[in-house]
């Protein structure tokens, strides 16, 4: 690789410190965790792109599923940016504004959107990256598919300004509401195996990046 290769600034960015645990990015690569999400997370992304610009930058993180094909852990690398930079599989990527927690809405948002999953930040993060004029590649993992409606409130699951579950509250709320458990514990499961093949399809789309570098230089 030569010298212009190795000087580009490349970052992985996560939302959330979940999504970030246990991933160790390889040379030549730096990782921000915005410790946030949605709106906040696109003001926290400006300000740390502004001081320290990236040459492109990977969004990695969970999403909900809209496709009903989906399963849990699955991959998508959404196709706003040129997908074939790696054989990850590819779709559509739909930003919201609050999490979408009932099955039903997931189905309406399908249909009105076409979207294969959801999450609260692609559409934000690559609006800054628009700005700067650096490409963003999105990519998703899924935490929990089309069918399934979220268990506990999204408000006891995600603070937006912090990204943080909101555990006075989540332990509260299944306290008063114990036949929740059995699907509340299958969530987590179900996060902690999305984040482990969000990891995994990173190394995958970190080499193709990579190589479409020294490709171009």
């Amino acid at each position: 690789m030569n010298d212009t290769c190795q000087q580009q600034h490349r970052v992985i960015c996560f939302a959330l410190p979940f999504e970030a645990a246990g991933f160790f990015a390889p040379p030549g690569w730096e990782v921000w965790t915005l410790g946030c999400a949605g709106g906040e997370a696109e003001k926290k992304f400006r300000r740390r792109a502004q001081a320290q610009p990236p040459a492109f930058c990977i969004l990695a993180g969970l999403a909900g599923g809209l496709h009903p094909d989906l399963h849990a852990a699955d991959i998508i690398l959404d196709t706003a940016e040129d997908a074939r930079i790696s054989e990850l599989p590819a779709g559509r990527v739909h930003t919201c504004e609050r999490i979408v927690q009932a099955a039903a809405d997931k189905a309406t948002l399908r249909i009105a959107t076409g979207a294969d999953v959801c999450d609260l930040e692609t559409a934000r993060l690559r609006r800054v990256a628009s700005d700067m004029g650096f490409p963003l590649w999105s990519l998703r993992s899924v935490s929990d598919t089309a069918s399934q409606d979220l268990p506990i409130p999204s408000r006891l699951l995600c603070r937006e300004r912090d990204g943080c579950t909101d555990l006075p509250g989540l332990i509260a709320w299944l306290l008063r509401h114990p036949s929740c458990w059995p699907d509340f514990l299958q969530m987590t499961a179900h996060a902690r195996a999305a984040r482990k093949s969000l990891h995994a399809a990173l190394h995958v789309l970190m080499q193709g990046l990579n190589a479409e570098v020294v490709r171009k230089s």
